[in-house]
């Protein structure tokens, strides 16, 4: 497997972002008009009561994504691009292991 470079872990990302706070955007959206009888916001007037329909959405999806985060039900990024330091922790723990067992062997003799 190959390294991500920055841009492909930061565009990685911004779609993940998207897609999750998109989706909760939308479907917030259906809550409101559903349950609440709320028609949805009209993007080709946008007004103050459908600007303020929009914000609070995106806001609430916003504020949901946080939560999930923090509770860790969904990562706060896909892409970590963090194999090197695991490959590094990987060795370091096997370099120790290996100086332990050459210890023991060197006491037992």
């Amino acid at each position: 497997m190959t390294i991500p470079t920055p841009y492909a872990k930061d565009l990685g990302n911004l779609l993940y972002h998207s897609a999750v706070v998109g989706g909760l955007s939308v479907g917030y959206s259906m809550v409101g008009k559903k349950l609440l009888k709320m028609k949805p916001a009209d993007l080709g007037r946008l007004d103050i009561e459908d600007s303020t329909k929009l914000v609070g959405t995106v806001a609430l999806a916003l504020w949901t994504q946080d939560m999930l985060v923090k509770q860790r039900i969904i990562p706060a990024n896909i892409i970590t691009g963090d194999r090197d330091d695991d490959r590094r922790r990987r060795c370091s723990l096997c370099s120790v292991e290996a100086t332990r067992q050459r210890k023991k062997e060197n006491a037992t003799i």
